[in-house]
């Protein structure tokens, strides 16, 4: 039986993988920077090692959210950092590369407690009838 760590690895290898060229792909025509994109990677990557076991299908997507979470929302955490410590603007590139690295690690943490909070908040979503709902 192989170990859970290697066999992690190897399924975020080739399914991640693929995400991030596909990132790399479309991030010039959706206007995210490829190096965002590789850094919500391994943020994503990161934190796939230290969550509980789940399937291959399970992880490339925690995987390719993170990609693209930490590529499109990057540039906010940065502005956000610059805004409120005007100081770190001799380091923008780290920042930059550290705000995709970070926003990868928290997405798939955050996600699930956001979605939480929300049902918590305003509720589960209405289950539909049978029919789909029609009253004709």
């Amino acid at each position: 039986m192989a170990e859970p760590l290697h066999s992690t690895a190897i399924t975020v290898i080739a399914g991640g993988g693929a995400s991030v060229l596909t990132g790399a792909i479309s991030g010039d025509i959706l206007g995210v920077s490829a190096s965002a994109l590789l850094f919500g990677f391994m943020g994503g990557f990161c934190a796939l090692i230290y969550m509980e076991h789940m399937k291959w299908q399970g992880q490339a997507a925690t995987v390719f959210g993170s990609t693209i979470i930490g590529g499109v929302f990057s540039p906010l955490v940065f502005a956000a950092a610059l805004h409120y410590a005007s100081w770190l603007a001799e380091f923008d590139a780290a920042l930059r590369i550290g705000s995709a690295f970070g926003v990868g690690i928290a997405a798939p943490v955050a996600i699930p407690i956001l979605i939480k909070y929300m049902r918590s908040k305003f509720g589960s979503t209405p289950e539909v009838p049978p029919g789909g709902g029609n009253n004709a």
